[in-house]
């Protein structure tokens, strides 16, 4: 491992074809936005060695269970969330179906029928509990909650894109805050576009519109 500035630590990594992980120490949205020309600073070197991203290579964020305070009911609404909108945040996702399937599922199959989804949807994120569940076991998900004291997002492929990367940060971002601060009722008929805006939304609203994604169409549902 070797350090770097700014809080970050290259590490090696297995899983990545002939490259290596960044990871960064803790630090909140407002750090990270606040201390921008950093991560454009980096994302610039990176560039400038040769650097480049492939199908290999993800975006993870973890984000501190105590968030949420270690809620069940917390974690079951950001599923909520992610699985009601799961057409839009694959097309934010950057990557295929393939890559989806192997290293960040999502609970449900997007290749099944309407009606079967929102089946499995009652099942799953109804009165079912969390550990009930055999698939909550699988970190190769999009939200991985296997790990002891985070909540890991897997959903995004790596980028070397500053704007890319920041839309995917506030998404997350949006995402714990809506799931924390709603209860489900508060969460039905909400559309793509209240996500993406509910608190940081410079970034990820800007990504929506060039990359031509839906938010209006689709609401929450239960």
């Amino acid at each position: 491992k070797k350090r770097m500035d700014y809080d970050l630590i290259w590490s090696n990594e297995s899983s990545i074809n002939r490259g290596f992980e960044i990871v960064s120490q803790p630090m909140t949205v407002e750090y990270m936005l606040k201390y921008k020309d950093r991560f454009v600073k980096l994302f610039d070197y990176l560039k400038k060695m040769g650097l480049k991203d492939d199908d290999s290579c993800g975006l993870h964020f973890h984000v501190n269970k105590n968030f949420i305070h270690n809620d069940e009911g917390a974690i079951n609404r950001i599923y909520l969330i992610m699985e009601n909108f799961k057409k839009e945040l694959f097309k934010f996702s950057r990557r295929d179906k393939d890559n989806i399937n192997r290293w960040s599922k999502f609970l449900l199959d997007t290749n099944e029928d309407d009606n079967k989804i929102q089946q499995k949807k009652k099942n799953r994120l109804g009165t079912r509990k969390i550990n009930d569940s055999k698939d909550y076991g699988d970190r190769y998900m999009a939200l991985n909650i296997t790990n002891t004291s985070t909540l890991e997002f897997r959903l995004f492929k790596s980028t070397l894109d500053i704007k890319t990367f920041f839309s995917a940060v506030e998404l997350v971002a949006n995402i714990m805050f809506m799931a924390k601060e709603n209860v489900v009722r508060q969460l039905i008929g909400a559309n793509f576009k209240k996500l993406l805006s509910y608190k940081y939304g410079s970034y990820c609203l800007d990504y929506a519109k060039r990359k031509n994604i839906p938010m209006i169409r689709n609401v929450i549902f239960d």
